[in-house]
């Protein structure tokens, strides 16, 4: 850590731009009911200027000239003259082309300004944090407290109504008052006399101020640190305080510490954090404030239990897959030696999900990845994969008669009866043919079948009893055969219930869809299942029961139903009764909005384009609705060209742009919305209506009269 310097400065100058600044918010409460729409697309003469690469609950983004503030997801682009804000208990980090990185903390404000050779950033309330590049041009950073220019380091800005304070850590920076400039560097603190005033009695070290930490499921957790302030100062027992908010309401955790560390456990989102002294309530350092998110370990995609096959003077090139993980700057593979895990074969770093490694000699593997994230690296390990490169052997592979791999060791015993697993390889260059075992014992013993063919695949229709068994094929190259054959081992169980797999409780389902889909698996490979969906988990209240022929359908569920729903799905046998059920499985649904009725123009209406001024859109009201969205299209040819979208509280709307339109045919689209908690609003569905503009007959010629009027 480097220098740190604290300033605390308020006059009634920055009063006022601190009551302008909340003005601002309310003027903007009004227009919530928009909130939740992306912006549409990159406004007029803006230069995009940097991404929000990580957000933690809200933040939104206004453009230049716009009153109206659009939620922003991460990842989102972020452009010139944008202004960025934070709700409660929410955080976002800024990064822009130049190299500054800019961390909002809850209730913050900044507005961005880098038009032509200006770098500037205005901070309204709350606590941000500007890092600049190491060789980054100076960057002028306007506030309460007045006018910074930053030119290395990283400047913590705090402001609220009681004032506004200005923390650097390390680098150098020029703060320009009212009255005078003066520079900022050292380890001290001015208030807003200008008397130099003692510094907390503890410094704090890390998480820095603003600092986006990274942390993995089952890791240690957050490290704190700190140091006493003051020459000659000793380490000594302080109470460590964590909070959700600034002012410290509820705390998270508090516990007595001792010398210069902790580690804490603590949930993703935004923290705050103090050192009291011990025995007493009063502070003993400043507050810092940190954004935790959680870095998700990837999940493997292949190779997974996959045989490979190579010559006898080569290597092989494989292609390694996984899951994006959530936060991840990078990732890095590791492959080793089965039985040697701590000793890894190949390690490879990359930015990417799928990497290939070249001239992997024979052998049995495992291998993982980690996601990387954060200036430390922090590290999320996946579960382990195995494969094998084997010399001169034929891949054996087990498939279903889906086509579906993956976990193919274990099959039901139902599913290979009715001949829904079959057993593929790679052909062999140069074989007659292929022998093949299936037997109780490794190494061929107990043979239980054998079969001589020319295919690369046969049929396991055969019923075997519960237990392992092992499938083995062998090339037959004249009256000569490879060293050793390919084998799998098969654990063969009973029949086992289907899983439903979605809607369960942890899938968020949107009210706005009724037309849902169930999806489940099903070991057995089944043909014919029997689905029930009902408002109670007896299923006696059913709200659809459907008979189908695959692993999954659409269940439309009323548009007046709300609350939890249970459902199961049965296996049918060829006589379509039930073999078993699965378990119960429940989802919960908001209800929908009524549709709305639309009153003009009517459905089918002609409207005379020499008689209106105006088109008057109305309908009804809807309980529970606050708002109302209106699309126009003109149709043609079953297309729709939009010409207008808006929404309204009322329930009427006017276009009078009538020189938009030509003589042709329309509909308009009306939907009502409703406020929720989270912040998506619940929906009904469209109601479309239909209208064509006309002209009964051309305009009448205007008379030309000469002489005395009449």
């Amino acid at each position: 850590m480097g220098m740190r310097t604290s300033i605390l400065l308020l006059s009634k100058g920055e009063l006022a731009f601190l009551a302008s600044v909340a003005i601002c918010l309310a003027t903007s409460s009004a227009l919530l009911p928009l909130v939740g729409r992306e912006s549409a697309g990159l406004p007029s003469g803006q230069e995009r200027i940097g991404t929000i690469v990580f957000k933690n609950r809200y933040a939104e983004r206004k453009a230049q000239g716009k009153v109206i503030w659009n939620a922003t997801a991460q990842s989102a682009p972020v452009y010139d003259l944008d202004s960025i804000r934070t709700a409660a208990a929410s955080s976002a980090v800024i990064s822009l082309v130049n190299g500054v990185e800019i961390s909002l903390g809850e209730e913050s404000l900044v507005l961005l300004d880098f038009r032509q050779d200006r770098a500037k950033v205005s901070v309204g309330d709350g606590s941000v944090e500007l890092r600049t590049a190491a060789a980054g041009r100076e960057l002028s950073v306007d506030c309460a407290a007045g006018e910074v220019s930053l030119k290395s380091g990283a400047l913590s800005i705090r402001a609220d109504d009681a004032g506004a304070a200005i923390s650097l850590v390390g680098g150098s920076a020029v703060l320009h008052g009212a009255a005078s400039a003066r520079a900022l560097s050292g380890d001290v603190s001015i208030d807003s006399s200008g008397k130099i005033a003692p510094a907390p009695s503890v410094a704090l070290a890390a998480p820095a101020e603003g600092e986006l930490v990274f942390a993995a499921p089952a890791g240690p957790g957050v490290l704190f640190r700190w140091k006493a302030g003051g020459p000659g100062a000793q380490a000594g027992s302080w109470v460590l305080s964590v909070a959700r908010d600034r002012d410290f309401t509820v705390e998270e955790r508090r516990m007595p510490v001792s010398g210069g560390e902790a580690t804490l456990q603590l949930p993703a989102g935004l923290h705050y954090w103090r050192l009291l002294a011990t025995g007493e309530a009063r502070p003993a350092s400043a507050i810092g404030w940190f954004t935790l998110a959680e870095l998700e370990p990837p999940r493997l995609i292949g190779p997974l239990n996959r045989r490979f096959s190579v010559d006898e003077t080569s290597g092989l090139a494989v292609d390694f897959s996984w899951s994006p993980s959530a936060n991840a700057s990078s990732y890095r593979l590791s492959i080793a030696k089965k039985g040697q895990p701590q000793a890894p074969a190949i390690t490879k770093a990359t930015v990417l999900s799928a990497l290939t490694v070249e001239s992997i000699a024979p052998g049995d593997y495992i291998w993982s990845v980690s996601s990387l994230s954060g200036p430390g690296l922090t590290e999320a390990m996946s579960r382990t994969g195995e494969f094998s490169v084997l010399r001169g052997e034929s891949r054996l592979v087990l498939r279903s008669a889906s086509g579906r791999e993956g976990a193919v060791e274990s099959l039901s015993a139902l599913a290979i009866r009715n001949g829904a697993v079959v057993a593929t390889w790679d052909p062999v260059e140069g074989a007659k043919r292929y022998d093949v075992s299936i037997s109780r014992e490794p190494d061929g013993a107990r043979v239980v079948r054998e079969v001589s063919t020319n295919s690369t695949v046969l049929q396991l229709g055969e019923s075997l009893e519960k237990g392992d068994y092992y499938v083995s094929v062998r090339a037959v190259l004249g009256t000569m055969s490879p060293s050793a054959a390919a084998e799998l081992k098969l654990a063969v169980t009973g029949p086992t219930p289907p899983v439903p797999v979605t809607p369960i409780a942890a899938t968020r389902l949107d009210p706005a869809t009724r037309d849902l889909r169930f999806q489940w698996e099903d070991a057995n490979e089944g043909h014919s299942y029997r689905i029930v969906v009902a408002k109670d988990r007896d299923l006696r209240q059913v709200l659809a029961e459907k008979t189908i022929v695959s692993r999954w359908t659409d269940v439309e569920l009323p548009d007046d139903f709300s609350g939890t729903f249970f459902w199961k799905v049965a296996l049918l046998d060829e006589g379509m009764k039930p073999i078993m059920d699965s378990p119960i499985a429940d989802a919960s649904i908001q209800a929908m909005l009524a549709a709305p009725k639309a009153l003009s123009p009517a459905n089918g209406q002609e409207l005379d384009i020499n008689s209106i001024e105006r088109i008057d859109f109305g309908w009804e009201a809807v309980a529970g609705a606050d708002e109302y969205r209106v699309s126009l299209y003109r149709t043609t040819g079953g297309l729709r060209e939009a010409v207008k979208t808006w929404s309204t509280k009322r329930t009427k709307a006017t276009f009078d742009h009538l020189e938009a339109l030509a003589l042709a045919s329309y509909s308009w689209e009306l939907r009502a919305a409703a406020s929720s908690a989270d912040g998506r609003p619940r929906l009904s569905r469209p109601v479309d209506s239909y209208f064509r503009i006309v002209q009964s007959s051309p305009l009448p010629a205007p008379r030309i009269r000469i002489g005395a009027e009449r």
